[in-house]
């Protein structure tokens, strides 16, 4: 009896430290994800969000419930991104119902990022929030926030 308890409490423990370990390398591997914006990378793991105004048919109209994103494909995300104000990107991009959200850091300052299906990020902290606006195609998106539309 004594043994089978004793393989019980080691088998729970064992599994708690997996668990853990698996955490921290996940937590080591988003580390080393530079995004493309200055030196900032991921801090934390990605997670997918629905807008308030989200229901069933417009996540699969809009194709939301389709798209999906690793944290690998946040490797260089911004690189072809154009910084851009509310106005700007609210004129151009498409408002889709669905989101990821994650953390990013240069090491002195975090920020929330949020990668949105319709071509466009934001970067928020309490003081500021800003908008950056894909240029060009890009298979991470469904559209491109094409700002030559607006001024013709």
């Amino acid at each position: 009896m004594k043994n089978l308890l004793l393989f019980i409490v080691l088998a729970i423990v064992f599994a708690f430290c997996q668990a853990h370990t698996k955490r921290r390398n996940t937590s080591k591997q988003n580390k080393d994800i530079l995004i493309g914006y200055l030196d900032f990378k991921l801090s934390d793991s990605i997670s997918k969000k629905y807008t308030k105004k989200s229901n069933s048919t417009n996540i699969k109209m809009s194709g939301c419930d389709k798209w999906t994103l690793e944290e690998k494909d946040f490797a260089g995300i911004m690189q072809n991104m154009k910084e851009s104000s509310y106005t700007v990107m609210y004129l151009n991009c498409e408002i889709l119902p669905c989101y990821y959200k994650t953390k990013i850091t240069n090491d002195s300052v975090t920020y929330t990022m949020s990668v949105y299906l319709g071509g466009f990020i934001t970067i928020s902290s309490e003081r500021e929030q800003l908008f950056f606006l894909t240029e060009e195609e890009n298979d991470l998106f469904i559209s491109v926030c094409d700002e030559q539309e607006q001024k013709e």
